[in-house]
């Protein structure tokens, strides 16, 4: 027995698993030449999702042809074959944690190319604490007069509001 896809691509691993007689040589090497042209195109799941996310309603086709289409634009983004039940749901939930952050947050946090929700909310996290300990404290003393309730050392100002501050400084 040859394994084509020595591990590779567990899903078809399987199927792919054959005993081969001296006639079935040429296409053993077909069959490895392809995996191997897949094994090069590296799975982008960013972009499977924005296929699925950004996918037109094809008038022409009609309804079938568009709900087929999209399982399938979903599958080749979930990958259910390799992706075990909850990792789909942690990419649903890290999608929708995107989608809810402040747009300045987001596009931070989307930059730096998190792979699952725990990287995503770690990255949220260090950000705030960045920006708690850059924030400069406020030197106006009737401000604190007035029934503030900031603390020596923290503000009371968002961690948003921060994040703008901080770009714009950045940006001078």
């Amino acid at each position: 027995m040859v394994s084509i896809l020595d591990g590779e691509m567990p899903a078809l691993n399987n199927v792919m698993t054959m005993s081969l007689s001296p006639q079935h040589e040429q296409n053993r090497d077909d069959l490895r030449e392809q995996v191997t042209t897949l094994q090069r195109k590296k799975f982008n799941p960013e972009a499977s999702r924005q296929n699925f996310r950004c996918f037109p309603y094809p008038e022409k086709a009609g309804p079938r042809e568009a709900v087929n289409q999209l399982r399938e634009l979903c599958l080749q983004w979930l990958r259910p074959e390799i992706h075990t039940k909850e990792q789909i749901l942690d990419l649903l939930v890290l999608e929708q944690f995107l989608t809810i952050l402040p747009s300045e947050i987001k596009i931070w946090v989307k930059s730096q190319h998190p792979e699952n929700i725990e990287e995503a909310v770690t990255l949220v996290e260090d950000l705030t604490h960045m920006l708690e300990e850059e924030a400069p404290i406020s030197q106006d003393s009737s401000f604190l007069q007035e029934g503030s309730t900031e603390k020596a050392g923290t503000s009371s100002v968002s961690p948003v509001a921060r994040f703008q501050d901080f770009q714009f400084l950045n940006q001078m």
